[in-house]
């Protein structure tokens, strides 16, 4: 066997190792949210919290966003790239935010599942598919997405790359959300003795999402019909800076990074690059 090929089944193995540790840490039931919390009574009145129903979606979809950008180079045109990562947001399970939404049940924090899959182009392009899944809220969310290196392999110049993406989240019909975006990171491989490469990068990354008009219903104690109304469609929009590190040694990557801004994160991927 090759080196080539056995580095390419050592990343393989090294993938699924990675996969099955972060499907062990996931919890067994995921609890649903709703958005009825969301519904309350004063004074024979109904009223509905668009507001705090918003803020509470800002948070999924903040959670669920396309990660990983890198440098903002690209794998080549005859290149491949493989992630699987881990995230981890806060949350704040005793504020009325998250009690609204999912009651005593809140989690602690969110920890998002991530595979990335990415194909070179020709002209500096990069065609991927991101799916991202909160096993927490049972929600996911694939997109897809198309990379473009500005500036890559430049002598001085640092990368410059940017994404723009689509996709959706799914999994709750009350927060069936349809978003896009776009990013934009500068970053440059820093090579290590010829064997390796460290790969610092910042970059600004914006959203906008829209969620589906739905109607919802609760009851009230002592009432035998239940009060119903539409919750109407909610505009998404999602600013952050992001922060990273990525470490390349052919085949394998580590892809360390940050986001702060409307929500905050800490995600860590693993891959490899063929």
């Amino acid at each position: 066997m090759t080196s080539t090929s056995e580095g390419l089944l050592r990343a393989t193995r090294v993938i699924l190792l990675a996969l099955t540790l972060a499907a062990s840490a996931r919890p067994a039931s995921a609890e649903p949210f709703s958005a009825r919390g969301f519904v309350t009574r004063e004074d024979g009145a109904w009223f509905l919290d668009e507001v705090g129903y918003s803020a509470f979606l800002e948070e999924v979809l903040g959670a669920l966003r396309p990660r990983f950008s890198g440098t903002g180079g690209t794998t080549g045109a005859a290149g491949m790239e493989l992630q699987l990562g881990l995230g981890w947001a806060p949350a704040e399970p005793g504020s009325s935010l998250w009690r609204g939404a999912m009651g005593d049940d809140a989690p602690d924090a969110l920890t998002p599942l991530f595979v990335v899959a990415r194909k070179g182009l020709p002209g500096g392009f990069e065609l991927g598919a991101q799916l991202a899944a909160l096993p927490e809220l049972d929600v996911a969310s694939p997109t897809l997405e198309l990379r473009w290196a500005i500036v890559e392999g430049h002598d001085f110049l640092p990368d410059v790359g940017m994404r723009i993406d689509a996709g959706a989240v799914l999994g709750n019909p009350e927060a069936t959300i349809v978003h896009l975006g776009g990013e934009l990171v500068v970053g440059r491989p820093i090579p290590v003795e010829g064997v390796m490469s460290l790969g610092p990068y910042l970059g600004y990354a914006f959203r906008y999402g829209r969620t589906l008009e739905r109607q919802v219903a609760t009851f009230d104690e002592g009432e035998a019909e239940p009060f119903q109304t539409v919750l109407p469609g909610q505009d998404l929009v999602l600013h952050h800076v992001i922060v990273g590190l990525r470490l390349e040694a052919w085949p394998l990557l580590v892809n360390v990074e940050a986001n702060v801004g409307t929500t905050s994160g800490l995600q860590f991927a693993l891959g490899a690059r063929f």
